[in-house]
């Protein structure tokens, strides 16, 4: 704690000041949290109906992980088990790369299965399919079944009743590629030449156009 570590400070300084060698510090040993998970783990599954079933599954996961990976592993499957309809079992999902390197790929395949097939709450299966899908959405050929397949159940979960903020998350994605994307075809703009007269870039289709942006401030 910080008196030991003002105690140990305080001792250094006395041995440089008196021209020894300072002290060795041994670390405590860390304590045993076994038992505690354990314990943890019991208290989760009897206060399954409130808000602390979930907050004990989650420091099990997050922070007995360390102490026992088997009731880490029976805790994450529980999660999406039993609190499959509460919004804030995101957190989770946000850490599914770390949890998968911990606990295995089986235990966070099965978690997504869980939920994906268990009715979850629309904003835990659209996290899990923007988690799932993302960089496919961004780099995948437009053409290719991979595309079309993140695109399906991205649109899948809109449509399954994911909030407004979601939402326009998983539109952006879609949209940044299909309207921005390589491959994609530009938008139509409109202006007025130097001369005065009105063009459009489609004027130009199958040309080679040289694009001078500037401004005068």
């Amino acid at each position: 704690g910080v008196a030991e570590r003002r105690r140990i400070a305080r001792a250094r300084k006395v041995a440089r000041d008196a021209g020894l060698p300072e002290p060795e510090v041994v670390a405590p040993e860390r304590p045993a949290l076994g038992p505690v998970v354990a314990r943890y783990y019991e208290a989760a599954l009897e206060f399954v109906e409130i808000e602390s079933g979930l907050r004990f599954l989650e420091w099990i996961v997050t922070e007995g992980v360390e102490h026992d990976v088997e009731i880490a592993r029976k805790a994450l499957l529980t999660m999406a088990r039993d609190h499959g309809q509460d919004p804030r079992l995101a957190r989770m999902i946000a850490e599914l790369p770390r949890l998968e390197s911990q606990l295995g790929s089986a235990v966070t395949d099965e978690f997504v299965g869980t939920l994906t097939t268990g009715g979850a709450h629309p904003d835990l299966i659209a996290r899990l399919m923007l988690s799932r899908h993302a960089e496919t959405i961004e780099t995948a050929e437009r053409s290719s079944v991979a595309y079309s397949t993140a695109r399906r159940e991205l649109m899948a979960a809109l449509e399954a009743g994911a909030s407004e903020p979601l939402a326009q998350q998983i539109r952006k994605r879609i949209d940044v590629r299909e309207k921005f994307g390589v491959g994609a075809s530009a938008p139509d703009i409109r202006g007025i030449d130097l001369d005065g007269e009105e063009f459009a870039l489609s004027d130009y289709e199958g040309k080679v156009i040289f694009l001078d942006f500037w401004g005068d401030w």
